[in-house]
């Protein structure tokens, strides 16, 4: 397809309140940067609105990008394949996030990623509001001093804020503020690490209950997985779930059902497939597999 445009992926034709099925023949592809491919990654554009867009991103083995990246919103890496050593320059920060770990970039915060493994890195990013205030990426990253370990700039450099701890176990109540307040967060600016048991745990529905694992749930967007059972006397799948924001659902290994009832209509995700969903749109998630079917969904804006 032709190259994607931000904040308007893939709804450059037609409708833009209907559900779409985004397959290899709909998602955009672009590099980062375009301009020395040497020190750069490859991405896949599933969506990109005024409100969110999400992408997968691949590394190979030693490879990294450059020059630091950062957006108007915030961004939530989650790591499908391979570990991510995530970099902040400013603050010298490095933090090695594992496949099925997520990790928060605040608005504002300067990264850069690298893979130092021996295998190759997929991760899942999830922007909000926007990834770029225009068609171009941030082109002043190259002069930015840099803390590294025995740096030449670091003496420049002024001395980080705190670095704050977050050791609550994560309830219902957390939503919205999870894992802290979004305006909290983009005041120091540090990378936040959500493994597994930071994750916030929640159940969906009485009885059809379903696992619910929130990496992120703020102002800008919520991030989470939907993990549905199997096995039992009857079908299983979830209760109604609805989002009052843009969404956006995806396949990470296995087929995900989706049952949209107000249309009556199926839409079946296969291995790292999405279905785009405008705002207020109810969806059921089902299960007919014989292992516990897991979902990626996003939404934004985030705390509901």
């Amino acid at each position: 397809m032709a190259k994607p445009l931000f904040t308007n992926q893939p709804l450059t034709e037609g409708p833009k309140n209907r559900p779409i099925h985004i397959t290899r023949e709909n998602i955009g592809h672009f590099i980062y940067p375009d301009e020395g491919l040497d020190f750069s990654d490859y991405n896949q554009m599933f969506i990109s609105t005024e409100n969110i867009t999400v992408c997968t991103m691949d590394i190979g083995p030693g490879g990294f990008f450059d020059p630091p990246d950062y957006h108007p919103g915030d961004e939530m890496y989650y790591v499908l394949k391979g570990a991510i050593t995530q970099y902040n320059p400013e603050l010298g920060q490095a933090i090695r996030v594992k496949a099925g770990e997520s990790l928060l970039i605040p608005k504002g915060g300067a990264h850069v990623a690298y893979n130092f493994e021996e295998t190759s890195l997929r991760i899942m990013a999830v922007i909000a509001p926007k990834i770029v205030e225009d068609q171009l990426f941030p082109t002043d990253g190259e002069a930015m001093k840099r803390k590294t370990f025995l740096g030449t700039d670091n003496v420049q450099m002024p001395k980080n804020p705190p670095l704050m701890h977050n050791t609550r176990i994560a309830t219902v109540d957390d939503i919205g503020t999870w894992p802290f307040e979004g305006e909290v967060l983009r005041e120091n600016g540090y990378l936040y690490h959500i493994t597994e048991d930071k994750k916030l745990l929640s159940i969906h529905g009485r009885k059809h209950p379903a696992l619910v694992k929130l990496s992120v749930s703020n102002d800008f967007m919520q991030v989470g997985e939907f993990i549905v059972p199997f096995g039992g006397s009857v079908c299983r799948y979830t209760e109604p779930i609805c989002h009052k924001g843009q969404s956006f659902i995806y396949a990470i290994e296995d087929k995900v059902t989706v049952y949209l009832p107000q249309e009556r209509d199926t839409i079946v995700l296969m291995p790292e497939e999405g279905l785009y969903l405008p705002e207020n749109t109810t969806y059921q998630l089902v299960n007919y597999g014989d292992k516990n079917m897991k979902a990626l969904f996003a939404t934004a804006p985030g705390n509901v």
